[in-house]
């Protein structure tokens, strides 16, 4: 399902990114939404996946474990098929990530969740 390296990165994408690894959980999810709701198929439920892990960080951060475990595997769930890469966006790292943290949520031990980086090939 990986989109051809020469297609651009939406604006809003790169953006929303940018706004991610600053851990701008809920700013992300604002700048992701416009880009979903222009979208259809296969880059709609890509960009609904990162939205969901966003929400997910957003609620981890502020103690809300609940809405956050179940965030993060929606969102997990969604982003399955587009590993190792979708967009240019090393989406294989970013479950990485996420899984830790859903383990880490199960032990009840998230007294400092992982954070991850969004990276890519090439750099945005």
């Amino acid at each position: 399902m990986r989109s051809q390296p020469e297609e651009p990165l939406p604006p809003a994408l790169i953006k929303g990114v940018l706004e991610f690894n600053r851990q701008e959980f809920f700013r992300c999810h604002e700048t992701l939404e416009e880009l979903w709701r222009e979208q259809e198929g296969q880059e709609r439920l890509f960009t609904q996946g990162l939205i969901q892990i966003a929400v997910g960080f957003h609620h981890l951060l502020r103690g809300n474990t609940r809405g956050a475990r179940s965030l993060l595997m929606r969102g997990r769930e969604k982003l399955e098929p587009f590993q190792p890469q979708h967009r240019r966006l090393n989406t294989a790292g970013l479950i990485e990530v996420v899984d830790e943290n859903l383990k880490r949520l199960e032990q009840a031990s998230v007294s400092e969740p992982l954070i991850p980086l969004i990276t890519t090939t090439p750099a945005l």
